[in-house]
């Protein structure tokens, strides 16, 4: 309505006002609206470009306060995946790797345990290979513990809102939150953003479409067993132990009602277009058989690199009252989830192991030349 009724009136005013008259009158309202243009593009890169990271698009955790070699008799911990592991959600004290090392600490109190958190959220296998490459294998972490699962699933899709073009195996059509970075808000594009999903959405929801997919929609597949891989390869070549956890998530055969209106990865993150205004998207079903599926490949990847499995998946129950949403947890979550993770470390008898090898603080001991282990 807006397009064909603004004309219309244009041509009023001009019938009204005379062109001339019209012209004079609307040029300091045009100089105020380029103005405030030009105000707000500045505004726009100058605050929201910044946290943006030129390879894995949100920046990484910096650990500024940390030494890069672990201090005497410190056994140190690298947690690395997406939002599942970053908590973000949660206030720090009740985030999993917070309470993994307070429940490790506790185990062994003759050592110092030390959990250092390198996820965030919308991160894959693949910005936790690069991460670890560049920043975190400068740290000498003992143990690294692994979960992806969900944003890599998450991966095989190209909504028009979050990513550019076709499915690309490094996973650079998928911009997430940084698609502003690649794709500004111009005045245009948000001129024309209410036609595309008009604020009466709601009822053009119903017309969109839960869809079950095959498991071959699934394309991120072999990338995400070829990241845990390389991944593993390396940490083990550090001399660190490799530790990867089957994901947690919501997904089940049979949700109530409540639990299915939590579930929201399909709709906003796994969507194709069906026309303006309509999508088609995973249902819950199909994203919970990829979820099994993305289990198993992370349990072959354990068996070929000799890596230890835990499968946490299997552990969380799958009610309101551990998840927010599809993969967040409750805080009765997140610490269901460390108690689990601490009770198998501590069930290997890794840590007292890797104990025996650590620097001992003495007189002569310097932490600088000294990699910890």
């Amino acid at each position: 309505m807006g397009f064909v009724g603004m004309p219309l009136l244009f041509l009023k005013l001009i019938r009204t006002y005379g062109r001339k008259q019209l012209l004079f009158s609307m040029l300091p309202a045009c100089a105020l609206v380029f103005v405030l243009y030009l105000g707000a593009h500045y505004y726009y890169y100058a605050s929201r470009t910044h946290p943006f990271h030129p390879y894995t698009q949100i920046s990484p955790p910096a650990f500024d306060s940390i030494r890069k070699y672990p201090p005497p008799n410190t056994l140190r911990i690298l947690t690395l995946g997406g939002s599942t592991t970053a908590c973000n959600d949660l206030p720090p004290e009740e985030r999993y790797p917070h309470l993994l090392q307070s429940h490790l600490q506790s185990a062994y109190p003759d050592l110092q345990i030390e959990v250092l958190n390198g996820a965030m959220d919308w991160y894959t296998s693949r910005h936790s290979l690069i991460n670890y490459l560049t920043v975190y294998r400068d740290f000498r972490p003992h143990i690294v513990v692994v979960m992806h699962g969900i944003n890599d699933i998450c991966r095989s899709f190209s909504p028009p809102q979050l990513a550019i073009g076709e499915y690309k195996s490094d996973y650079s059509h998928y911009y997430g939150p940084a698609a502003y970075a690649a794709i500004p808000p111009t005045f245009e594009r948000q001129l024309l953003r209410p036609f595309y999903r008009p604020p009466l959405s709601y009822w053009f929801d119903l017309f969109d479409q839960e869809t079950d997919y095959p498991m071959d929609v699934y394309q991120s597949q072999e990338a995400f067993q070829k990241n845990l891989l390389a991944l593993g390869q390396f940490i083990q070549r550090d001399s660190s132990h490799y530790i990867l956890i089957g994901q947690p998530s919501l997904y089940k055969d049979s949700l109530t009602q409540d639990e299915y209106a939590h579930i929201q990865f399909g709709r906003q993150l796994c969507y194709s277009p069906i026309n303006p205004i309509n999508i088609r998207y995973p249902s819950p079903h199909s994203l919970g058989n990829a979820m099994r599926t993305y289990h198993s490949i992370t349990k072959m990847v354990a068996l070929h690199t000799n890596a230890r499995y835990f499968p946490a998946n299997q552990q969380l129950p799958k009610t309101l009252a551990y998840f927010s949403d599809d993969v967040h947890y409750t805080p009765k979550g997140a610490q269901t989830l460390a108690t689990y993770i601490a009770e198998q470390l501590i069930g290997t008898q890794l840590i007292p192991r890797i104990s025996q090898s650590l620097v001992r603080p003495s007189p002569s001991h310097s932490p600088e030349t000294s990699q910890g282990y």
